[in-house]
């Protein structure tokens, strides 16, 4: 009986790691996990999708912190992630 319990908070500790990554790399703007994170010049991350469609407005700025974009900026994808 030991053994099962044992199981079932294995399974739960591997549940909430899974979240956590999850919560991690999810793009603030459509929710998903980003598949292909780009980090922007003040440190947030986004999903390439969703970066472009912010740099395709006229004010071009951090959804999450309000910073402007330099408007030379290029967005790639991270790779080190």
């Amino acid at each position: 009986v030991e053994q099962n319990h044992n199981s079932t908070s294995s399974d739960s500790s591997d549940e909430d790691a899974i979240l956590s990554l999850t919560d991690n790399w999810e793009c603030p703007v459509c929710l998903e996990i980003c598949v292909e994170p780009v980090k922007t010049p003040c440190n947030h991350y986004f999903c390439m999708t969703c970066q472009k469609e912010i740099l395709s407005r006229e004010n071009i700025a951090c959804p999450l912190c309000r910073k402007d974009f330099d408007t030379k900026y290029e967005p790639s994808i991270d790779k080190e992630l």
